[in-house]
């Protein structure tokens, strides 16, 4: 189905009248919810834009819904398979769209259509997705065939798509990291925030984020550093049975130094990074990295993968590892945690990386796109 389907307005107009899909923001907020509550509001603010945030569900209730979003009663599985398979587009609810930004890589195939990849791992490496996520590799190969736009949260993810999306539509964007909020003082931050130096990972517990690895170099890191813990927070995902059975692994004194708080809210997540002493990141794959700008933003230095996008967005604000050598990751946390000359060195290069990101610029680069989807006949 055509632009022209979802959209009523001349396209000389100066309005741009772009649906957002705003699904991410209901349930637990991942980063691919931060990047949306980020980006809606400053998008809210522009002058010529119009933005619309649309939510895919038919059993999200009314207080679920971010403020102004429109519900669309088809859930997002249930648009997945039929935009990937050639089905109704549901052009009724975009109407009178410009543009139509899906925010989490899904959106109905059509050249005024922007989807925002965060990472090809669906394509690349789909054993370590969920089913769910592997399902979005047609919906996007039918945005890119039938004349749509990719949003690529890095030049990594975008020559990436370039190639297995055989499309020259694609524009890298990054994001920025979220405001800083105070810490809160409550008796749940004191359960997750250890009263001892520790290694703290950010990640759902899935296989590209390699945390079994993780905590087998935390276990040569534990036999030379007796005071350091690891805590593992993220909500439960698919590789969560191999998590358990690497800690079960461990000695018993050494399990008992590891936590695995689960989900953690945005003042929870605060806690943690105000009082950790690295960040580990070991993932295989990412498309972006926000937890590094996080801890930058609490001057927690960070050890890293030396994998995909990570080296691009860390530039030499982290220490950078093969993730698949266990013992190179335990050397590089070890040295963080005991060299206070290098963490500060880190942290300072941090705070200046940071400077290369920022929300107004990842919503100008936006707009960019959006611009050019409303143009293109």
């Amino acid at each position: 189905m055509s632009a022209r389907d979802y959209s009523h307005a001349p396209i000389a107009s100066a309005l741009v009248r772009v649906a957002v899909d705003a699904t991410p923001l209901v349930g637990p907020r991942t980063g691919v919810g931060r990047f949306v509550e980020s980006v809606l509001p400053r998008l809210g603010r522009l002058e010529g834009i119009e933005a619309r945030p649309y939510v895919l569900s038919r059993s999200a209730r009314a207080s679920e819904l971010p403020d102004g979003a429109r519900r669309v009663i088809v859930p997002a599985g249930v648009a997945v398979k039929s935009w990937g398979r050639g089905g109704p587009s549901f052009a009724w609810a975009f109407p009178q769209a410009d543009a139509i930004h899906g925010t989490n890589y899904i959106g109905p195939p059509g050249p005024h259509t922007v989807v925002t990849v965060h990472d090809c791992t669906f394509v690349t490496a789909p054993e370590r997705c969920t089913p769910t996520v592997a399902a979005f590799g047609p919906v996007v190969r039918r945005v890119a065939a039938s004349g749509g736009w990719i949003h690529a949260l890095s030049e990594h993810v975008a020559a990436e798509a370039r190639e297995l999306f055989a499309t020259s539509r694609v524009v890298a964007v990054h994001l920025a990291a979220g405001e800083v909020s105070e810490t809160p003082e409550s008796a749940s931050v004191g359960r997750l925030a250890p009263d001892a130096p520790f290694i703290l990972s950010l990640a759902t517990l899935e296989a590209r984020k390699n945390l079994p690895r993780l905590v087998q170099a935390f276990a040569a890191v534990a036999a030379r550093q007796p005071d350091v813990m690891l805590v593992l927070a993220g909500p439960d995902g698919p590789d969560a049975p191999a998590v358990r059975d690497a800690i079960e692994a461990l000695p018993a004194a050494t399990r008992e130094r590891v936590r695995t708080p689960g989900f953690v809210d945005d003042d929870e997540r605060a806690a943690l990074l105000t009082g950790a002493t690295v960040l580990a990141y070991p993932s295989l794959d990412e498309g972006f990295g926000l937890p590094m700008l996080e801890a930058w933003q609490h001057d927690v230095p960070v050890v890293a993968a030396r994998a995909r996008a990570l080296p691009e967005i860390a530039g030499d604000a982290a220490r950078l590892v093969d993730p698949l050598d266990v013992d190179a990751l335990a050397g590089a946390l070890e040295d963080t945690l005991t060299d206070a000359a290098a963490r500060a060195s880190l942290v300072a290069r941090g705070r200046r990386r940071l400077d290369a990101f920022s929300w107004d610029a990842t919503v100008e680069g936006l707009v960019s796109i959006y611009r050019r989807a409303m143009e293109r006949e």
